[in-house]
């Protein structure tokens, strides 16, 4: 999978928080930072558009495209370690530099 790199040098990661959308695969990697989904949603192509593309690429016939319409790109740079977590069936990015973590 090829990430999407902005002019800036920052990878593009989608995340829904309006509905689930890269949580509910078993390849969440692949929906929160696929270059040419991310490029999609750029450039607000279509639904239908979007499924030809999942099922074409990985082969994957029912994702639920529920999250696709309020999906945003956010931007990190390179090498940042991140997790998306769930919350009341919306996805929140949160950076592992934004955790307090007590050992």
């Amino acid at each position: 999978m090829e990430k999407y790199i902005n002019e800036d040098g920052k990878v593009g990661v989608l995340v829904s928080e309006g509905q689930i959308w890269s949580l509910y695969s078993e390849k969440p990697w692949f929906f929160a930072m696929d270059k040419t989904l991310i490029e999609m949603k750029l450039n607000d192509l279509c639904r239908d558009d979007v499924i030809d593309y999942i099922s074409n690429s990985v082969g994957i016939n029912d994702h639920y495209m529920g999250g696709w319409k309020t999906a945003k790109v956010h931007w990190v740079d390179k090498g940042t370690v991140f997790v998306i977590e769930m919350f009341d069936g919306h996805e929140i990015l949160t950076l592992a530099s934004d955790v307090c973590m007590i050992a």
